[in-house]
């Protein structure tokens, strides 16, 4: 895990606090929420979701089911991953 990249797609409170671990563990951190946040630590922020998918090793998301995030997460996106990509899907699937 050390010197990998995570990618972390919602940068609230559990998405920031895995960015929290994940740097502990010797790994770099870029996020993108369609909020602008404040990195905490060395994390580094990306413009988009395409940008994230492309740096990253390992992806987590951590971000509600909605019409915007369920077409924003759909499989279109997955042309951009590396080789070799972990996918991790962390999602609060509650309907607000």
């Amino acid at each position: 895990m050390r010197g990998k990249t995570v990618g972390i797609v919602g940068y609230g409170h559990v998405g920031s606090q895995v960015s929290v671990l994940a740097e502990s563990m010797g790994m770099r951190v870029v996020f993108y929420d369609v909020v602008p946040k404040m990195p905490l630590g060395s994390s580094s922020s990306c413009q988009s979701l395409e940008e994230l998918l492309v740096k990253a090793d390992f992806v987590t998301l951590h971000v509600p089911e909605l019409p915007t995030t369920v077409v924003r997460t759909h499989g279109a996106n997955y042309k951009y991953f590396v080789c070799d990509v972990c996918f991790a899907l962390c999602c609060a699937l509650c309907r607000t």
